[in-house]
């Protein structure tokens, strides 16, 4: 489970993205900005354990597990298709 951000988080996101016509076009090309967590002060992708909370029921113990693993692997390739996705995870819908 990835965490979503709060609603105040994304309303002062797209406040700043709404000023940055460079930014949108780069949105709008399915691309997302090299600097565009830094512009938002936001983590888009989790960076600590509370943002991304994992689950399994096989027995491994370990800090991950293969299914884990598998699910993050896979989690990359969908969003190396569509960058926009990530934004889905962090709980703004696309619309």
């Amino acid at each position: 489970v990835v965490r979503s951000l709060s609603s105040e988080q994304w309303r002062s996101a797209i406040t700043k993205l709404s000023s940055n016509a460079s930014f949108i076009s780069r949105l709008l090309l399915n691309e997302i900005p090299d600097n565009l967590e830094e512009m938002l002060d936001i983590n888009l992708l989790p960076r600590v354990q509370i943002d991304l909370q994992t689950v399994c029921s096989c027995p491994d113990w370990g800090g991950m597990c293969k299914h884990v693993a598998g699910v993050c692997y896979q989690t990359a390739a969908e969003l190396d298709r569509d960058p926009l996705l990530l934004f889905e995870l962090r709980g703004l819908p696309r619309e």
